[in-house]
Order: C-alpha cells, then structure tokens, then sequence
C-alpha cells in the first residue's frame, strides 16, 4: 500500500512539475514573440537595411531565400520569414492551431514591405485570420484600407486584411500592429476573430 502510495504521488509531483515546465516555455514563446513584434514594427520601409533586417533574423530564426525560393538571399533581394506558434498547448487547445507569422521583403539594400499574419486554425476547418500589410502603397483614406474576407452565411468574416498606406499615420500604425499575443499562451485556446484582431478593428468582423 505504502509502495502504490509513492507510486501515486511521485506521479503526482512529474504531472506537476510537466505542467509547469508547459506553462514556463508557453509563457517564454509568447514574450518572444512580443518583443519581436515589437522590432518588426519598428522597422521602416525605405530606410530600415537588408544588415538591419538581416540582424533582426538571425535572432529570431527566420528562413531566408530570394524572391524566387530556390534563389539565394542577398541584399539585392533577400525574403525572411518568421513563424511564433502554441504547438506546446495544440493538444489541451482541441488540436486549434495558433500562429504569428511575418515576412520582411528587401531590394536593392533596403526593406520595401512587411507582411503580417496572425491567424487561428482548427483541425474543425474554422480558421480566422488577421493580415497586414505595411508597404510603398498609394496614399489611402484615412491612411489605411481594410477588407473583410471568408463571409459566412450570418454576413460575418472571417478574415480582416489591413492594408496601411504610405500616408498611415504613426498612430494608426502603432494600432496596427498591437496585436494581442495572448492566445499564444491561453490553455483554454482562442476561437473568434475579435480574440486576435487589434481593438481599433474589433468591430470590423461584426458589420
């Protein structure tokens, strides 16, 4: 009985100690991905250089390749791309994968566009997707066009794509970009639009 007794709480204290280490690791990628999100939003198009965007890579393992996949990056022309995903908590989440995926393109010496994909993707076929664009555009209303994409049959989307155009303010950037990273690291999981939209565009997923 005293052996079954040892037993139980020995495997106890592994659960314990495994849920911990989840969580620890979880709660690491989730700040990692902040704090890259953080210097990928302060990179500028047209001024930020391939050695910049090259240093901001190594750091954070992005591929890199040319424009063409099978064409070596250089800074004539380089692509990097970046991934951040919840694959730690995909099981206790219902098999729903999360991720946070960028992409920095660079010509001549120079970034000339970002990309920016926070999306949900369950194993059920729902996928909600949140995408901006940051790039040498023509100047836009109000800085910034939005399109909704993916409308299900109750007239709600699925998809909200942010294009900022060259006239984007820096306040309407920095909202932009505030994405909320927390379902990176939520055990219980994300499965609505509104869950990784930015608050400035909550609402666009409804109307």
């Amino acid at each position: 009985m005293k052996n079954k007794s040892k037993f139980l709480l020995g495997l106890l204290a592994f659960i314990a100690l495994a849920a911990c280490a989840l969580f620890v690791l979880t709660i690491h990628q989730r700040h990692r991905a902040a704090a890259f999100l953080r210097e990928f939003a302060s990179l500028q198009i047209g001024a930020t250089t391939f050695a910049e965007a090259q240093d901001l890579a190594n750091r954070y393992g992005a591929k890199a390749s040319g424009s063409r996949l099978k064409d070596p990056c250089s800074m004539k022309d380089c692509a990097f791309g970046f991934v951040f995903k919840n694959w730690l908590l995909n099981h206790f989440q219902r098999q729903r994968e999360i991720s946070l995926a960028a992409g920095i393109t660079v010509k001549d010496g120079y970034v000339i566009s970002k990309q920016l994909d926070y999306s949900i993707c369950a194993t059920s076929g729902d996928r909600f997707m949140y995408i901006l664009f940051d790039r040498v555009t023509p100047e836009k209303d109000k800085g910034y066009a939005i399109k909704r994409g993916m409308i299900n049959p109750q007239g709600m989307a699925s998809v909200i794509e942010v294009d900022l155009g060259s006239n984007a303010s820096a306040e309407v950037r920095k909202r932009a970009y505030s994405v909320d990273l927390a379902c990176l690291s939520r055990v219980s999981g994300c499965d609505s639009l509104r869950d990784i939209l930015p608050a400035y565009w909550s609402d666009f997923d409804v109307k």
